[in-house]
């Protein structure tokens, strides 16, 4: 038995199936598939119509963030805290108010970006002085390692395959419950 790469009609079939509301399906169809992106922000597009018209309701501004984030290359979206130096990634850090782990795994894109609530997303890209759109571009990405990272071990480290929900990634990194409600709000 052998195992192939289903076509891109499999591909959006299958996406559309599983979307619901749960935010990390888009993001684990474009780590899975990074090829059909494109095409899985365009489907996406056209489901959210079709709900907002059948409904005479518009697009939730959420969607069309993760709409237009999705709408340029992800391929090619460049990392912005690669080039950050000492002094800007702990300034960066402490305008968010997070713990260096939690900037480290959005560097890495360890974070599922559709779990981010939006106004923490656009703060980030604020303090890294890039858009929204790039951020999520780059975030939409598989995960990855920084490149200078090094560890002692036997083997080389690996980036996870799967990422992380952001409310995870603050428990881990032991986020207060009352700073991570706050993280976590919308407004």
């Amino acid at each position: 038995m052998t195992s192939s790469t289903p076509s891109i009609d499999d591909i959006l079939a299958m996406f559309a199936t599983d979307l619901g509301h749960d935010p990390e399906v888009l993001n684990r169809y474009v780590c899975l598939y990074p090829h059909a992106a494109r095409d899985l922000a365009a489907l996406l597009h056209e489901l959210e119509l079709q709900k907002a018209l059948a409904g005479d309701n518009p697009i939730d501004a959420r969607s069309e963030v993760w709409i237009d984030g999705l709408s340029i290359d992800i391929a090619s979206a460049p990392n912005p805290l690669a080039n950050l130096d000492i002094a800007r990634y702990a300034s960066v850090r402490d305008a968010l108010g997070v713990p260096t782990i939690i900037l480290n795994a959005f560097r890495d894109r360890l974070v599922a970006a559709g779990t981010v609530p939006l106004r923490f997303l656009e703060q980030l890209a604020q303090e890294l002085g890039t858009g929204l759109s790039e951020l999520i571009a780059f975030l939409a990405q598989p995960p990855g390692l920084q490149k200078a990272v090094q560890h002692k071990s036997d083997k080389a480290p690996r980036a996870p395959m799967t990422k992380v929900s952001f409310a995870s990634l603050l428990d881990d990194a032991g986020v207060s419950a009352e700073q991570a409600l706050e993280l976590l709000a919308e407004d």
